[in-house]
């Protein structure tokens, strides 16, 4: 995640304002994005579709999987249960090859199949990987 809090830390020092008054704006904690800008933690996909949408790029762009910041219309994310579904469908695969072809569990796929839990963003960075496309898609904020 380093290139997260270099991104996070040239983000906050461009934008003028301190690091607290930047997670009030954001609505998170200022040790959280302390911790985040120092990596020392790994944020939420919940908090870092927030911080994605403060500085209005994509989540690729903060995990330094894209070099340019480009000012993109992102449409609010679909509970993760529903975007599943829809990710198997378009991809044309089976739930084995989400769960084995990416070494998530079996039992952690089927609970966010239900939508009882969330992937951490490590597993949204391995989906995408896996099928070879950007974190946002995988996550249903871009079409």
């Amino acid at each position: 995640m380093s290139k997260l809090s270099e991104t996070l830390s040239d983000l906050i020092s461009d934008s003028g304002l301190n690091l607290k008054e930047t997670a009030a704006k954001i609505g998170i904690s200022a040790s959280c994005l302390t911790y985040y800008s120092n990596d020392e933690r790994e944020p939420t996909v919940e908090t870092i579709l927030k911080i994605a949408d403060y500085y209005n790029c994509s989540v690729d762009f903060l995990l330094g999987r894209e070099t340019e910041k480009q000012n993109l219309i992102f449409k609010p994310c679909p509970p993760f249960s529903e975007q599943l579904a829809f990710l198997k469908k378009h991809f044309k695969c089976s739930s084995y090859r989400f769960y084995n072809g990416t070494k998530i569990s079996k039992t952690a796929y089927y609970s966010w199949l239900r939508g009882e839990h969330k992937p951490t963003l490590k597993n949204i960075i391995d989906l995408a990987d896996e099928f070879d496309c950007r974190v946002d898609f995988i996550l249903g904020r871009e079409s």
